[in-house]
């Protein structure tokens, strides 16, 4: 099993707003027994105040193989 995973992080010059990137490649021998697959997530944070923070988090972003999973059909028992 292969597996590579890339992060990406950038924060804007107020000092309030961060963005996050993580790309995961997996190779097709993996422990779940799926096809090779990238899954990609993608995040924003910014300090709203002193006490709360926003955070946005987007997983699988690219809706890569989102067929496969909406039924059982494909489940391996």
């Amino acid at each position: 099993m292969q597996k590579f995973s890339l992060t990406e992080d950038w924060a804007w010059h107020d000092g309030r707003t961060e963005f996050l990137a993580n790309q995961l490649l997996m190779s097709s021998n993996n422990p779940q027994n799926l096809p090779t697959y990238s899954l990609v997530t993608i995040g924003m944070e910014r300090h709203v105040s002193s006490v709360s923070t926003l955070t946005l988090v987007a997983s699988n972003a690219t809706h890569e193989d989102v067929g496969l999973f909406v039924s059982p059909s494909l489940a391996i028992a």
